[in-house]
C-alpha cells in the first residue's frame, strides 16, 4: 500500500472512533 492510502485508512478509522467520543464528551450528537 502506498502512503496516501495508508494515511487515508488511518484517518478514517480514527475519525470513526473519535467523533462519537468527542461529541459525547461535549454533549452533542455526532455529525454524519
Amino acid at each position: 500500500m502506498d502512503i496516501v492510502s495508508t494515511l487515508g485508512l488511518i484517518v478514517t478509522v480514527v475519525s470513526t472512533i473519535a467523533c462519537p467520543i468527542i461529541a459525547h464528551n461535549k454533549g452533542r450528537s455526532a455529525i454524519g
